[in-house]
């Protein structure tokens, strides 16, 4: 199959997976989740809260419910008129919002760079209940991708990653070997998967956003890796068969003077077997076998 071909059968089963992923989830998630985003992300990255509430369908003194989730206390979904309007919690809603206020849905985009620079989140511990240690106790003797992250920065991290992963699919076809190949295949799934959960978590709930890009900080971190994997190496393409011939070739000259050696013992052998066995022979017979 062409490039073109397998392009677009993977794209196909990229987004079949998301849709299937979408539909698999929980009943309940499929309105809390839309609420969320309305609430915690639309409004309250909004200039006029009351302004995106009518906008997205709601009446304006909706607008204090900004930044509520649907798990405070007073949230939305408590006000009484919440079953006339709970439909407009949808995805459709969110995205065509977001579409026709590009101001809300850059600031939204340049929060959650901040939450992906965090790496993980600070309020999450790593150790059981059972540990005997403080509630909240991270591991924190040897963070050194937590730290690079964190150095780095989101909008570096996620700029790096696009530039590899924009780079990977020219890259790949000049690959004549197929491990390269293979490795360059490998970060552009990378960068995929981390451009793929950042907008999914970033604009799909819009709250914990460092726990639920977890899936895109290592993948943009396996992008790195794999990219100086994949340029790393040593001479051209053909060294590696001239020294795998040179090592078969060094290979049958040990192992054609190996068998000279054992030929010539059993010459020997077969000469001092051919001796009559008389007493005072074997000596002579046995300098004879040392000597050759």
């Amino acid at each position: 199959m062409a490039w073109p071909g397998r392009a677009v059968l993977a794209a196909v089963l990229i987004i079949g997976a998301a849709v299937s992923e979408v539909a698999a989830q929980p009943g309940q998630f499929r309105r809390i989740n839309p609420t969320e985003m309305a609430f915690v992300g639309l409004l309250a990255h909004s200039d006029d809260p009351r302004a995106a509430a009518v906008d997205l369908g709601l009446p304006a003194d909706f607008a204090r419910y900004e930044g509520r989730s649907w798990w405070v206390e007073q949230p939305p979904q408590s006000d009484p008129r919440w079953d006339r309007y709970e439909d407009r919690m949808a995805y459709g809603n969110i995205a065509s919002f977001l579409v026709t206020h590009p101001g809300v849905t850059a600031r939204i985009a340049l929060h959650a760079l901040d939450d992906f620079g965090a790496a993980r989140p600070d309020y999450l511990g790593s150790y059981p209940m059972d540990a005997a240690l403080p509630p909240g106790a991270q591991e924190n003797r040897l963070p050194l991708f937590s730290m690079l992250v964190r150095d780095t920065g989101g909008g570096l991290m996620l700029t790096l990653v696009t530039l590899l992963g924009c780079a990977a699919v020219p890259w790949g076809r000049r690959r004549s070997d197929p491990r390269r190949r293979a490795f360059v295949a490998t970060v552009l799934c990378a960068a995929a998967l981390t451009w793929a959960q950042f907008l999914t978590a970033v604009y799909g709930e819009a709250i914990e956003n460092t726990k639920h890009l977890v899936f895109a900080v290592l993948a943009g971190g396996l992008t790195l890796v794999l990219a100086a994997a994949t340029t790393a190496g040593t001479g051209r393409p053909g060294e590696p068969r001239r020294e795998s011939g040179a090592g078969q070739r060094d290979f049958a000259s040990s192992s054609g003077a190996a068998g000279a050696g054992e030929d010539r013992a059993a010459s020997a052998l077969r000469r001092v077997l051919a001796h009559a066995p008389r007493p005072r022979g074997w000596r002579a017979s046995a300098r004879q076998v040392a000597s050759e």
